[in-house]
């Protein structure tokens, strides 16, 4: 599909010429009259689940978010390189500091998902303390709002043995009469498996299945998460051509972009990727060279909110949408859901998981309801949390 914008696209303000080494300021200096140095950022971890990040300035605003699983992994990549940046930097200046932290020091030699997710938990603070301080939401800080309601797809992530594509079905089948989701995505594949599937023929059987059981009327996505080689995605994205799938992720191993390029070329229907990838360069040369036709940055590993925004100015610039990975289930969903505010090249459906807040002690996003979810109205990202985080999760930073 290759040079192809993608169907569906919301209020998308057309190509235009954009540069992503000079990446676009949207001016969030100018809604704060005072600077506000940041003073302390701390690390909460209790395991997987429960990780949180505390920030505060020296007039003591205070940001604090959760962050994802990737957390203690990243502890000494927080420690080292990410928190020692920030510390005393103004965090009104956050459009720049955003910009510096890759060249500081040597920080570019760490580039990739963890060097970028962990600027990330530390930027989310910073804009949750800075929405507070301006008794504003966050994406009020950036640009005028164009949605208060998004469109969801909803995001089945099994990939169970023991379950067969019905089974499968029952469960997603049961999430969409809750939420009232007009799309879905289902796995397909192994995960990075070299053409191994949960079992064979699972995957051809829940392509068809999910078409039949959940009609012509319902979107449908599928993502392999990196499962097959050329030759197989290709023989997948015909099956999914053949149901009208809406678009086939991570067809191939994500940094085997020749064979991602290949599949792209020999299908008409959407490709797209993009969930491990980080760089703006790589960004702007897989819609440029036709690796994929529909970017797929996640929300967080990427490197935060304002990378996120200049993600979608290089789709926008080559006149189609973005669509971001975001399959949580805590108060971290707010981060897309802002995002999907403002952006002005949104695609058709964003990602939800579930409306079940898996994070203790905190608020989470309003929940889905006849198919959208409503953008949180707080001051920040809208999220609570609980101060008894503080002392009784253990500090990892």
């Amino acid at each position: 599909m290759s040079g192809t914008a993608m169907t569906g696209v919301s209020q998308n303000g057309g190509a235009f010429a954009y540069d992503w080494r000079n990446p676009r300021i949207w001016g969030v200096a100018n809604h704060f009259s005072a600077p506000e140095f940041i003073e302390t950022i701390e690390v909460y971890s209790a395991g997987a689940r429960q990780n949180y990040m505390r920030l505060r300035s020296r007039s003591g605003a205070e940001g604090v978010v959760a962050c994802n699983n990737r957390t203690r992994a990243l502890a000494s990549v927080l420690s080292e390189l990410v928190i020692p940046f920030f510390i005393g930097k103004d965090a009104v200046q956050i459009e720049q500091l955003i910009q510096d932290v890759y060249r500081h020091g040597r920080n570019y030699k760490y580039a990739g998902m963890a060097l970028w997710n962990a600027v990330s938990f530390v930027e989310c603070a910073i804009l949750d303390m800075l929405g507070r301080v301006a008794q504003r939401p966050v994406h009020a800080l950036f640009m005028p709002q164009l949605r208060s309601e998004i469109p969801i797809y909803q995001s089945n992530l099994i990939r169970d043995p023991n379950l067969s594509p019905d089974g499968l079905l029952d469960i997603l089948e049961a999430d969409i009469a809750e939420s009232g989701a007009r799309a879905a995505k289902l796995k397909i594949g192994g995960r990075m498996s070299r053409n191994g599937d949960v079992y064979p023929g699972y995957s051809e059987a829940l392509i068809v299945r999910a078409r039949e059981r959940l009609g012509d009327d319902m979107t449908l996505y599928f993502d392999a998460n990196g499962s097959y080689d050329a030759a197989n995605a290709i023989r997948i994205g015909r099956l999914l051509e053949s149901v009208n799938a809406g678009f086939f992720e991570e067809p191939c191993e994500w940094q085997d972009y020749a064979a991602t390029r290949e599949v792209t070329r020999a299908l008409d229907m959407t490709v797209a990727g993009g969930e491990q990838d980080t760089s703006l360069a790589q960004f702007a040369d897989m819609l440029d060279t036709d690796i994929v036709d529909l970017i797929q940055p996640d929300t967080m590993y990427q490197g935060g909110f304002i990378r996120l925004l200049q993600m979608a100015e290089i789709a926008r610039s080559r006149g189609t949408v973005i669509t971001p990975h975001s399959p949580r289930n805590d108060p971290t969903q707010a981060y897309i859901l802002h995002f999907a505010a403002i952006c002005p090249n949104l695609g058709e459906y964003q990602e939800h998981r579930s409306n079940e807040n898996v994070l203790p002690m905190s608020t989470g996003v309003p929940p889905a309801r006849g198919g959208t979810v409503s953008v949180p109205t707080g001051h920040g990202w809208g999220c609570e949390f609980d101060d008894a985080i503080f002392t009784t999760v253990p500090r990892l930073v």
